[in-house]
């Protein structure tokens, strides 16, 4: 079941949910997202709100889309978990099937034919 919260929504900095609550119901003028919906805020206020900002993000699950001048610029979204750990990422390495010689032997050729790079200019 999705979560909604509501707020003001008059198109200006102040219509960002940390402000929220209280005043969203005395002006009668609510908007209610789901969880699901991307947030629109504005650069400014994104930085002025930084701290609770990632903590909604991380904690709540919620995605803002940060506008410059109402051009959207990026997505706040939270990170999404490894799909597997490291020690199953080498399992999954070893379990591989190995290369043949001839593979192996054209890998060797390339590197061997490489051309040697010019040395800097630059001093060290």
């Amino acid at each position: 079941m999705a979560r909604t919260s509501c707020w003001r929504d008059n198109g200006d900095d102040n219509s960002f949910p940390l402000y929220a609550y209280a005043r969203s119901f005395a002006s009668g003028s609510n908007v209610c997202k789901s969880d699901s919906m991307k947030s629109r805020i504005s650069a400014t206020e994104a930085a002025r709100n930084f701290s609770e900002l990632m903590n909604r993000v991380r904690y709540r699950g919620e995605s803002f889309i940060v506008e410059r001048s109402g051009t959207p610029i990026c997505e706040i979204v939270p990170a999404k978990q490894p799909r597997f750990t490291g020690a199953e990422f080498v399992e999954l390495l070893a379990s591989l099937p190995k290369p043949d010689e001839k593979y192996l032997a054209l890998v060797e050729e390339l590197v061997t034919d490489q051309p040697t790079v010019a040395e800097s200019g630059w001093r060290r």
